[in-house]
């Protein structure tokens, strides 16, 4: 018989480690890319981008399982036993990593390839404003921001702001769906366009949702995030 929770700790850990490899796995789709071999006798392409709707289910899954709070990692009288830190960084590790890989320089440069040429396809802009409004849904919606969606939103802005800075193009490659690409300066793409685009309708938004929002802590931070778009633009 066990005498302490150490093995309880460990499933846990292997519960939240098969999460974090489900979340991988559905970061993928957004900007992936189907590899179909052919030999030169057989017709269509070898490369095309992962159909829109299946892309757009990707980003609906996370907004849903990861960056609403997935608060069933977190119940307190499991964690409590376990662990002295709670979950918010923990969650916020994940949450943070999943932003980093959607944003990463060559998943965004291969959404504007291949809108460039399927114009049906998943684009920037769609996915822009679909990352948007499921990360700050309580600002059009007015409910308080709990502390795990404070930290998510400013990770988000953060990583936004960033797409502003010039960045090295590169021509190491970057797998997708068994395709290669090379990053590309997004200063000098529609990556920097859009992004501004995307913080100047938050700002207007979070000016708006503050006015009418009475919860203090929340309140706050709406602010804070306006500070720092000012000084980013």
């Amino acid at each position: 018989e066990a005498k302490d929770f150490s093995r309880a700790e460990e499933l846990y850990d292997n519960v939240f480690g098969q999460y974090r490899r489900y979340i991988g796995h559905v970061t993928k789709w957004v900007g992936g890319i189907f590899e179909s071999p052919k030999t030169g006798d057989q017709e269509g392409n070898i490369y095309e981008p992962a159909p829109k709707e299946m892309q757009q289910s990707a980003v609906s899954f996370l907004q849903k399982n990861l960056f609403q709070t997935p608060m069933w990692l977190v119940n307190k009288n499991i964690l409590a036993k376990l662990k002295a830190e709670n979950g918010l960084k923990r969650i916020g590790d994940l949450q943070q990593s999943t932003i980093n890989s959607l944003y990463s320089n060559s998943r965004l440069q291969r959404l504007m390839d291949a809108h460039a040429v399927y114009p049906a396809s998943y684009s920037l802009d769609a996915f822009f404003i679909d990352m948007k409004n499921g990360i700050w849904s309580e600002v059009s919606s007015g409910a308080p921001v709990s502390i795990y969606r404070r930290n998510l939103q400013k990770i988000h802005l953060d990583k936004m702001i960033k797409l502003l800075e010039p960045s090295k193009a590169s021509n190491a490659s970057s797998a997708s769906f068994f395709r290669s690409t090379s990053s590309v300066n997004q200063a000098m793409t529609d990556i920097r366009s859009l992004s501004i685009g995307q913080l100047k309708v938050l700002y207007d938004e979070l000016k708006r949702g503050s006015k009418r929002m009475n919860h203090k802590l929340t309140k706050h931070h709406f602010t804070d995030c306006m500070m720092r778009i000012e000084q980013a633009l």
